[in-house]
């Protein structure tokens, strides 16, 4: 298997995962367990593909597929904050700081830190990944 702990795209990916957890922990008990469940399990469903991609001969569908979850965590972090799940003081625009200082990514929002994962492989040609393998 490759390594993939030294990508910035897995770093990102992490990070977000991580926030994810920790925000959803303030979510209200019908949001934790409905919208609150799909936010965890879709960010953890992209570092696992991430690290899938990284690993696999065949990367272009592993990318393609992580493309469309990145997707499907914008608009459940959009859908959360439309229903005001989120925290009062938590919003898609306002995580920073205390969210990712625990890794190495820089802080950001999550939706930039999200971007960068999406950017990370889809400005580059298709034989050009950010992953070795």
């Amino acid at each position: 298997m490759a390594r993939y702990e030294h990508l910035p795209i897995y770093i990102s990916a992490m990070a977000v995962a991580i926030h994810c957890e920790k925000v959803v922990a303030g979510f209200s008990r019908y949001h934790k367990y409905t919208l609150g469940t799909e936010l965890r399990n879709t960010s953890r469903e992209i570092v696992n593909l991430i690290v899938a991609a990284n690993s696999s001969q065949e990367k272009l569908s592993r990318l393609l597929t992580l493309r469309e979850r990145l997707e499907s965590l914008l608009i459940l972090m959009r859908l959360c904050q439309e229903v005001k799940a989120f925290n009062p003081h938590v919003s898609i625009s306002s995580i920073s700081g205390n969210a990712f200082s625990e890794s190495a990514v820089p802080p950001m929002h999550a939706r930039r830190a999200i971007m960068n994962l999406d950017s990370a492989f889809i400005t580059r040609d298709a034989t050009k990944y950010p992953f070795k393998g």
